[in-house]
């Protein structure tokens, strides 16, 4: 009887030995493949737009007259990535303190620009005003 549960299990730890080899490669492989980063895959979507998936958390969807619009755009596009490098984020590499600070400094230059526009619609209504943030003047005004 032994021999025959010999007979049995051989061919069964074959068996087990096969898949976990089998196992062992697919994980590698898995792991291989999210080392690369996320996968960009690409569908038609139900209203007949070229989704992108894979580069951020919702997918990139144009119809084939924008895509064809932006790629015919692509050297103008790489010289503006040129031309404001330093404000553009690259979201794969960019530490939480450098984002804080392109924030940052981004904030400012918005407010500065409010400012001038604020100044300049002043001046347009016929009432010159310094250029000084809307929260401080509705305070003095109030």
């Amino acid at each position: 009887m032994s021999e025959t549960n010999t007979v049995v299990s051989n061919p069964l730890l074959a068996e087990i030995e096969r898949l976990r080899a089998e196992n062992a490669s697919l994980k590698a492989e898995v792991k291989a493949v999210q080392a690369s980063g996320p996968r960009v895959t690409m569908k038609v979507s139900d209203k007949g737009g070229l989704s992108v998936y894979g580069l951020g958390r919702f997918p990139v969807t144009l119809y084939k007259g924008q895509w064809e619009k932006l790629l015919g755009m692509t050297d103008e596009i790489k010289r503006f990535m040129a031309d404001n490098a330093s404000k553009l984020a690259n979201k794969e590499d960019e530490t939480e303190e450098a984002r804080k600070a392109r924030v940052e400094a981004y904030s400012k230059e918005a407010a500065a620009r409010q400012a001038q526009v604020n100044a300049a619609k002043a001046t347009v209504q016929g009432t010159p005003v310094q250029a000084v943030p809307p929260t401080i003047r509705r305070a003095e005004t109030a």
